[in-house]
């Protein structure tokens, strides 16, 4: 776990040469001409009125309340998807759907579960539940997010923005991998999607210092951990693909988007946003086609930016950040190099796959176990999620105490 207490503080002339090179690279360089490129390139619209409807898929959402995932939750219920938010405010969440179902939103259904990304135990409650609930995840949208947070640390001693923008994330995907891996088959993959920005060009990780507890920025950090979500992507679709698991990791931009994200900023700065950079729906559509678009099925680990693939900062291809980062973030979250515990399964179910994290020549890497289902298998899988009617939405509480039993059929994390 993290030191307790706030950051060490370099010198004081570090601090002004760090800013100095801060400021110049990436707000007087970068950001603008990433802002300007977006203001003048036409909008790839998703457009979902063409999409392929999807009854009985199960999409997994952080967030999905407000912004960029309130538009995405809108269009995976028009196309008629299992929604599965997880949220810090339920009541918002609720009070959402109905809206959208006054505007005559009726196909589709929710799933409303109690998750705040601050905390590696609501983490692990939020996947529990999941994991007992349902039998497959085809896609898991990794969308909730914090920009330009003063420094803090959570309850588990981590630096607020890393924790809730990359490290709960990655927690919540290696608990989520079996489920996802059931759903998909080698014809149509399931996905995971994290929602990165053009913020991660300027990023630059040191693996002596990955959560910045020497030296700290905050526009630096989101940088750093919208950079971490890509190189995460990569390294996790370059194991699924070698294991030959059915599932693809992405990384996508959605755009200079004006939403929340900016409500820390003065009245007339939120208004220049407003003015020069997209709308949430557009937003929106980015995710959705790299979520949904069969188009990309052959672009795992890819960086998706106006619904086309576009190059990333090198260090996502850089071996040795690669492996430091998913060291560090083991060490975090108490992610075990295996699952202790066999994943549920329906009563159906041959040849399991397990999935299970070994050292391979002193490096990591996703392997199976003696056997792999195969895509009958799959096929032949019972559905047990529970039916939940077009305009009934589900509030769950949080989870109670399971039993010994139920406890060993998930997944589980050593917290320690």
């Amino acid at each position: 776990m993290g030191s307790a207490g706030k950051a060490a503080k370099p010198p004081r002339w570090y601090w002004w040469i760090f800013s100095a090179k801060l400021v110049c690279s990436s707000c007087a360089i970068e950001c603008p001409v990433w802002n300007m490129y977006e203001l003048f390139t036409p909008h790839k619209k998703f457009d979902v009125k063409k999409a392929t409807r999807r009854p009985g898929e199960n999409v997994v959402i952080t967030g999905g309340a407000r912004g960029i995932g309130k538009e995405i939750v809108k269009k995976l219920l028009m196309l008629d998807l299992h929604v599965i938010m997880g949220v810090r405010n339920e009541t918002a969440a609720k009070t959402m759907v109905d809206e959208f179902r006054k505007a005559r939103i009726t196909t589709g259904t929710v799933d409303i579960l109690p998750l705040d990304l601050k905390s590696f135990e609501s983490v692990r409650e939020f996947a529990t539940q999941v994991l007992q609930k349902y039998t497959k995840i085809h896609i898991l949208i990794n969308n909730a997010g914090l920009y330009d947070q003063p420094y803090e640390k959570t309850e588990d001693g981590y630096e607020i923005t890393f924790q809730v923008n990359y490290l709960s994330h990655f927690l919540l995907t290696n608990m989520l991998l079996p489920k996802l891996t059931y759903a998909g088959t080698s014809e149509k993959a399931s996905r995971i999607v994290n929602v990165s920005s053009i913020a991660h060009y300027p990023g630059k990780i040191d693996v002596d210092d990955i959560w910045m507890e020497k030296v700290f920025g905050q526009n630096w950090a989101y940088g750093n951990s919208k950079l971490m979500q890509g190189i995460s992507s990569k390294d996790f679709n370059d194991r699924l693909v070698k294991e030959g698991y059915p599932v693809r990791s992405f990384s996508v931009h959605p755009g200079c988007i004006a939403s929340g994200l900016y409500e820390t900023y003065p009245k007339i700065v939120q208004g220049y946003f407003w003015l020069m950079f997209k709308n949430c729906e557009k937003g929106a559509d980015g995710v959705l086609y790299v979520a949904l678009s069969p188009d990309v099925e052959k672009d795992g680990g890819k960086y998706f930016q106006n619904c086309s693939t576009f190059f990333q900062n090198s260090q996502v291809d850089n071996i040795d950040v690669q492996k430091a980062l998913w060291e560090a973030s083991c060490k975090a979250t108490g992610w075990k190099d295996s699952m202790n515990a066999k994943p549920k399964v329906s009563p159906n179910r041959k040849n399991t796959p397990a999935i299970v994290i070994t050292k391979d020549s002193g490096a990591e890497s996703i392997s199976s176990a003696k056997s792999k289902a195969t895509k009958d298998d799959l096929e032949r899988e019972s559905e047990t999620e529970n039916e939940t009617s077009p305009n009934e939405v589900t509030v769950s509480p949080k989870p109670t105490p399971t039993s010994k039993e139920e406890t060993d059929t998930i997944p589980s994390v050593d917290s320690n």
